[in-house]
């Protein structure tokens, strides 16, 4: 069964108490965001676009119907290490972040000039992934443990994160061109 954008709402809706829809829907791109960073895929294939608030996941803004628990465990990992991280700001402040960031930014600007607010430019997973996987390299953003995985300190991640910075830095040169 493939997963929705409306399961994983269902499912940060049973892992903590949210302050709006907008919390909802940047916590939902972000997701998508670090699952692409992650695992190098979509953790979801619903469609996502750049509107004046930031990333909106359309089928998520007008339909929010409960979908069933089939998500796996490495997904709600995922879902779990974003929540931790960004589950804290309120909807403004997670609408705020995502406008300084590359993927809203791109498709933002990319639509006619006399669009609406509620702009219909799609947001690139291939943006989204080079961004997030960026920053998961400058060690910024949230950390998700791999499943029975011990806990790292913060000098272990960082002398994990330098040596496969400086091992994959002529590769992710090439991609990131």
């Amino acid at each position: 069964m493939t997963t929705t954008a409306k399961m994983v709402v269902d499912y940060i809706g049973t892992q903590m108490r949210l302050s709006g829809r907008t919390q909802l829907l940047k916590l939902l791109y972000y997701t998508q965001a670090w699952s692409l960073a992650w695992d190098g895929e979509p953790l979801f294939h619903d469609r996502i676009e750049a509107w004046e608030q930031g990333p909106v996941v359309v089928d998520a803004y007008y339909r929010r119907s409960p979908q069933g628990p089939a998500l796996t465990p490495e997904q709600q990992a995922t879902i779990d290490a974003v929540i931790d991280h960004y589950g804290r700001f309120y909807g403004k402040q997670l609408s705020d972040l995502t406008h300084e960031e590359h993927p809203w930014k791109v498709a933002w600007d990319a639509r006619p000039d006399h669009a609406s607010n509620r702009g219909q430019e799609e947001i690139s997973l291939r943006d989204m992934r080079r961004e997030y996987t960026r920053q998961s390299m400058a060690g910024r953003g949230p950390r998700r443990l791999a499943q029975g995985v011990k806990h790292l300190s913060d000098d272990e991640v960082r002398c994990t994160v330098e040596r496969n910075a400086e091992r994959w830095a002529e590769a992710l040169a090439l991609l990131a061109g």
